[in-house]
């Protein structure tokens, strides 16, 4: 694993709070979005989906779940999962970080990309579901009849045009906020945090101008929002999954794109070689039983 691979330095905090290391990535925060890739190449390895390669998602997933309990109660937290143009977050606002709070996240991952009890991961065809979903407006909740085989409950945020052409000006640049870039958009103007994690496989959209387009909608989301309201510009911390069967370059590669953000952000990066290395005894055990027969 490569742990802080880009990063500078970061403000003062009103509270002292422990360092939060997430697969490498570390930084301090009180407010803390976590925009995290639950989508197939999370789940598949050359387009098949397993009990083998389905751990990598569990394993995110758990120490997801782990990081956010051992947040002190007087952090705030939120998740969003995100995949291709879907953005679901766990919570409409941030929330403490109670007791009572965890055990709600812990419950609405649980269902989220079974390991052994479907094929079917989030990121599968939603069928009618994804219909509804599309005209379900941020932040309508719904928790009836969804997939069996995604998060416990719904919501759907789609970046409000005028937003975008509000940081990103007209034209607004094709897909500007698809795939990781929506989770972020989210957490930067809805939920205010002072601390973004991002996990991903890749960088989307591919358009060679993004990084700086997207950076320089950041910077105008803070003067508008942060500067303004007199709060901390947020981190942008980013961790990129090597895929399953690959070597770590591509990631690496995929992580320089992210560099004029986490730059200007003030924000770290690092690399998932292997995802095994984040794996408990029992985790790996089950992997190995799981592994293709040679």
């Amino acid at each position: 694993m490569s742990g802080s691979l880009l990063g500078g330095g970061g403000g003062g905090l009103g509270l002292k709070m422990p360092e939060i290391d997430f697969f490498g990535a570390k930084s301090k925060g009180e407010k803390i979005c976590f925009v995290v890739h639950f989508g197939p190449a999370t789940t598949t390895q050359k387009g098949e989906s397993t009990p083998y390669t389905r751990m990598t998602a569990y394993t995110i997933r758990k120490r997801l779940e782990e990081l956010v309990s051992g947040l002190p109660s007087q952090a705030k937290f939120n998740v969003t999962a995100f995949w291709a143009g879907h953005c679901n977050p766990f919570a409409e606002r941030m929330l403490q970080a109670t007791s009572a709070h965890k055990d709600l996240l812990r419950q609405w991952m649980a269902p989220v990309n079974p390991v052994e009890s479907s094929t079917e991961t989030y990121g599968s065809s939603f069928g009618k579901f994804g219909g509804l979903l599309a005209k379900t407006p941020w932040p309508q909740k719904i928790d009836k009849n969804i997939p069996s085989f995604g998060p416990a409950w719904y919501y759907n945020y789609v970046s409000p045009r005028s937003d975008e052409v509000k940081y990103f000006g007209e034209p607004v640049p094709k897909d500007a906020t698809i795939h990781w870039a929506r989770g972020v958009f989210w957490a930067l103007v809805t939920q205010r945090p002072d601390t973004i994690y991002v996990l991903t496989t890749n960088y989307l959209p591919s358009e060679e101008g993004h990084p700086q387009q997207f950076t320089d909608a950041y910077k105008k989301i803070c003067e508008d929002i942060y500067d303004v309201q007199g709060l901390k510009r947020p981190t942008v911390n980013v961790v990129v999954l090597t895929n399953a069967g690959a070597n770590s370059r591509g990631a690496l590669k995929t992580l320089e794109r992210f560099g004029p953000l986490i730059k200007a952000s003030k924000g770290k990066g690092s690399v998932i070689e292997d995802i095994s290395d984040f794996m408990n005894k029992e985790e790996r055990r089950r992997l190995e039983s799981f592994a293709p027969k040679e």
